[in-house]
């Protein structure tokens, strides 16, 4: 049987399974917290004075703020859009929700506000170390009964599209190669600063390219959503193939594997490696493990598509 502390962290949005942040996770950066009655917010320090002027000081304040706030498409559930000249940028607001089998049950609904918290928190400490992340506003918590729900609010990034719609839009090789190579590069930054993202898939990484191939400009890259994210003191060659063929097979399932073909994979492993020949060969030392484990989520997608039903993110 599982046991009540196992069961009360697993709802609170923890995973026992899976190590949790390390005392890192805040250096560098140090951000300001507002407490209140069932509430919880923790906000970026060149965002506070501006927080602190639209009054989002307590649980009032952020429910007027959601019911206020346009909203707009999100990943899970709709986000929301902060504008105006307290806050100086546009900021989007993403709402935490659960995935999994206790998506259906309790949706956006945590026993803790620390998910959204401890999430900001690696949020900050990758950004402060250079890696290619949106700029983190807040992350807030509120109560109701005895359920929290979180949100955290990241620089909206106007031009940006998820790498769904780019690679769904069918870009030319030049473009493929010029937008995986600056990929490449931002996951090998996320990897050395410690960090294993644990849901790479398309959804979780913008692009902005606009006419930038068409001039000479280079494209830009950021990944999103490190609810999932573990920062170690070091991420293994087995960890970073993994979190490659995670991505291959988001792709794969979407139907988009065609477009990217064996030899532009392995150019983008070699930007990737950055010339270091020996983190490469212990990379590809590790593909026979993670083909079997891509045979082994072909065979479920197969399955659920015989039941008609909608396959989990890979």
């Amino acid at each position: 049987m599982v046991s009540q502390s196992l069961l009360s962290r697993f709802l609170a949005g923890s995973r026992p399974d899976r190590p949790q942040s390390d005392p890192r996770m805040t250096r560098g950066i140090e951000a300001a917290e507002i407490r209140a009655r069932g509430f919880r917010l923790r906000v970026a320090p060149e965002y506070e004075i501006r927080c602190r002027q639209s009054g989002l000081v307590d649980a009032r304040s952020c429910d007027a703020l959601h019911a206020s706030a346009p909203r707009i498409p999100g990943g899970r559930s709709e986000n929301y859009l902060l504008e105006g000249t307290t806050w100086g940028d546009s900021i989007r607001l993403r709402p935490s929700r659960r995935g999994g089998w206790l998506a259906p049950l309790l949706g956006d609904r945590f026993l803790s506000p620390k998910r959204a918290l401890r999430e900001f928190d690696k949020w900050l400490d990758l950004r402060s170390q250079g890696v290619s992340l949106p700029q983190p506003v807040l992350a807030m918590s509120r109560r109701r009964g005895v359920f929290w729900r979180s949100s955290l609010a990241t620089r909206e990034l106007p031009q940006a599209q998820d790498g769904a719609r780019w690679l769904g839009s069918r870009p030319g090789d030049a473009a493929l190669f010029a937008t995986g190579k600056v990929l490449a590069r931002a996951l090998r930054q996320f990897h050395d600063a410690g960090a294993i993202h644990g849901d790479l898939h398309l959804r979780n990484i913008l692009f902005e390219t606009g006419d930038s191939e068409r001039v000479g400009g280079a494209p830009r890259c950021w990944l999103i959503d490190l609810d999932r994210t573990r920062i170690r003191d070091r991420v293994t060659p087995a960890d970073r193939m993994r979190e490659w063929m995670r991505l291959a097979r988001s792709i794969e399932k979407r139907g988009l594997a065609k477009e990217i073909s064996p030899r532009l994979r392995a150019r983008l492993l070699r930007a990737y490696c950055d010339g270091d020949r020996s983190l490469r060969r212990a990379m590809l030392e590790c593909v026979p493990r993670e083909i079997r484990r891509t045979a082994r989520h072909r065979f479920a997608w197969s399955f659920r598509r015989r039941f008609h039903a909608e396959p989990r993110k890979a």
